[in-house]
């Protein structure tokens, strides 16, 4: 088949509907050239990598090609992207915009998580007195009634209540573990199955990452067939998926199901209830009760060996790999003779719940739950736990062991299998996929090596078309302690305040450490307060969106974040002119899925250095170093107080991938000069 198509590039040059529609509009060269480039992959059922740096507008350069796709060849196209605030723009502005240049009525839809969702039936309950409330609950309730009864949608987002009673709306949400499925009496009425049924007859299907991975745990029982897909800022999926695609044993939610099953301080739960009603299983619902006790005792007995053998080093540390050296310990002989405990009272208990043989949907639901709970605990530490392909983990909270985690090591293996391989094309497109302008570190850690050797795997590159030189430098503080001196953070901190008191606001402080973000922000607090200096520290002073807000809102503002704001800040014009990068972003090793790429290159015989920690490290310094420069007007400074990036030979690569080409090496006496220094 001859591709016969109008060029899609067409449809950005100047003069076209697409430049009346967006303020501002540019033609750039290379969107309309990445557009076509989409197109020709669909076409010819190949997969894309394609890094279009910041300012090039990939998002209308993969909107086009996907409508047109869409509209011309009948087939669904899915677009997942990082975040819901992306997935909404996408619907309620960009997808708008591109079918009124093409003049096209394809059906958009938008595919999110249950949590986005009234659920009818906790909704119904709670109006029938059946949940006991809080003052804050009631007035939550009072305040959507009016919308319940409206809405065709369900979906969350139409509500315009403030952020303290949207915080009650967890008590209405739709949630995978009070789902009676088919079993509700308000299947019907199901919001989420209507969005779900909706997305039959859309031609573009928008999502976000979490749901299309979501889709993948659950055999694609949620989104429709698809042979097509987008997936935008790419560069962190396999990541993603590792998350995604682990399993969890989580000791809380083990205990509320059991609770929901029977609590005996006051004989609640179902069991109490199912006795009244069936007479006759009085002897099997007692044995059923005795098991619900003495599994709690070894669930309890289980978390408790697990807490005594694998101790936080830090109150920091949230989460701690279980080597094989732990369990080859004497110390886990404990956990593992607990668990052959649990898990031996616990398929006792599963079986006998059966014999009951109730029809009450809710019942039902909590010895699926439960059984999924065994089945995973199982799985964890019997398949899991000294497998080579996998890696296994505890995390905590508030001190005490949360949950048991694992996952396999080779991710990109397990996207290939269970996703690419449904796929005819598949386009990844991020900022930031390429280190010295090769994309090798990406290709493999995302698991699409194998369609390059079948040689269907295409590549593409188009550069930020803004000015760095003019645009932007780069001050690398050279006197400084190493990272790793004790006098580091001391020293920093010092150095920060004297930046914020040049720049009087308008800063952003990236840091690895949220410990070292404390410390620093302790030592500058008292001296920002004296200068009406409104400094935010991520954690302290709000949650990340809160937080950028106000920073936005003050010119004299200074925030200081973690993870979250190294990447999808988007500060145009003079909201952010100077940038401050304390370290150079390695993982730490006690990350999981760090500890997975270094199980999985030991395995090989690779250097985990070279093979995974210095390119992930990088591609997180272009990201971070991102945030500077958005617009052709921007202008702004970045400084850089981790002096590895010069006097470490791993240094260069971090230099040579960053459009910032002007760069000066510096003491902390000559700040004052580069900073007020125009150009």
């Amino acid at each position: 088949m001859e591709l016969i198509t109008p060029a899609v590039s067409e449809y950005f040059q100047d003069g076209n509907a697409l430049s009346n529609l967006i303020d501002d509009y540019i033609y750039r060269a290379d969107q309309a050239e990445l557009a076509d480039e989409i197109y020709k992959s669909f076409f010819n059922k190949e997969f894309l990598v394609a890094e279009a740096g910041t300012g090039v507008g990939k998002t209308y350069a993969y909107l086009f090609p996907s409508v047109i796709w869409a509209t011309t060849e009948g087939e669904k196209v899915v677009i997942s992207t990082r975040t819901k605030a992306l997935q909404e723009q996408l619907i309620e502005r960009d997808l708008p915009n591109v079918l009124k240049t093409i003049k096209t009525n394809i059906r958009v839809a938008e595919a999110k998580g249950r949590e986005n969702y009234l659920c009818w039936n906790k909704y119904m309950n709670i109006l029938a007195g059946k949940r006991e409330m809080s003052p804050s609950e009631t007035v939550f309730i009072e305040r959507i009634l009016g919308w319940a009864e409206r809405t065709k949608s369900g979906d969350k987002k139409e509500l315009n209540l403030q952020s303290e009673l949207m915080n009650q709306w967890w008590i209405v949400a739709a949630d995978r573990k009070s789902c009676a499925k088919e079993a509700c009496k308000y299947h019907d009425k199901c919001f989420r199955l209507k969005m779900i049924r909706s997305l039959d007859n859309a031609g573009i299907i928008v999502v976000n990452h979490a749901l299309l991975l979501s889709d993948v745990m659950v055999d694609n029982s949620i989104l429709p067939e698809y042979k097509y897909l987008i997936i935008d800022e790419a560069h962190n999926i396999d990541r993603e998926a590792f998350t995604r695609l682990s399993n969890r044993a989580t000791f809380t939610e083990m205990q509320d199901i059991l609770k929901g099953i029977y609590y005996k301080p006051f004989d609640k739960g179902h069991l109490g209830r199912l006795k009244k009603e069936l007479p006759d299983k009085g002897v099997i619902i007692d044995e059923c009760k005795t098991l619900v006790d003495r599994t709690k005792v070894s669930l309890n007995n289980f978390q408790a060996s697990i807490q005594k053998c694998i101790k936080q080093t830090n109150r920091e540390q949230s989460t701690r790999i279980i080597t094989n050296d732990i369990v080859e310990s004497e110390k886990f002989i404990q956990v593992h003779d607990s668990y052959l405990e649990l898990i031996e009272v616990l398929n006792r208990l599963i079986y006998q719940l059966e014999m009951i043989k109730s029809d009450d949907s809710d019942f039902i639901l909590l010895n699926s739950l439960l059984r999924e709970s065994s089945d995973t605990l199982f799985k964890i530490m019997e398949e899991d736990l000294q497998s080579n392909v996998s890696l296994v983990w505890v995390e905590w909270r508030k001190g005490e062991i949360e949950s048991l985690v694992s996952s396999v090591i080779e991710i990109g293996t397990a996207l290939h299998e269970s996703l690419y391989e449904k796929l005819e094309s598949l386009i990844m497109v991020s900022a930031t996929l390429t280190i010295d302008d090769k994309f090798d570190f990406f290709i493999t850690k995302s698991g699409l090596s194998n369609i390059e050797t079948d040689e269907r795997l295409k590549t593409f590159i188009s550069h930020s078309p803004f000015s760095y030189d003019k645009q932007a430098k780069l001050l690398v503080i050279d006197d400084l302690p190493e990272p790793q001196s004790e006098k580091f953070s001391a020293e920093i901190a010092l150095l920060i305040k004297e930046i914020i008191n040049i720049t009087r606001g308008r800063t952003l402080i990236l840091f690895t450490a949220r410990k070292q973000m404390k410390y620093c922000a302790d030592v500058i607090r008292p001296f920002a307060l004296e200068n009406n200096i409104e400094l935010l520290v991520q954690n302290e002073d709000g949650e990340a969106t809160n937080i950028l807000n106000s920073f936005m809102a003050n010119s004299n503002s200074v925030l200081m974040g973690l993870d979250s704001f190294w990447e999808g800040v988007d500060l145009k014009g003079d909201m952010l002119t100077c940038l401050v990068i304390v370290k150079l972003p390695f993982k730490p090793p006690t990350d999981p899925f760090s500890s997975a790429y270094d199980k999985h290159c030991t395995n090989q015989g690779l250097s985990t250095f070279m093979t995974f920690s210095l390119p992930d490290a990088v591609m997180r310094f272009k990201q971070g170093l991102g945030r500077l420069i958005r617009s052709e007007s921007d202008h702004g400074v970045a400084i850089v107080l981790d002096n590895r990036i010069i006097t470490k030979r791993y240094g260069a690569s971090f230099r040579r991938s960053i459009p910032i080409k002007n760069v000066h090496n510096i003491n902390q006496a000559s700040i004052k000069d580069f900073l007020q220094k125009k150009g």
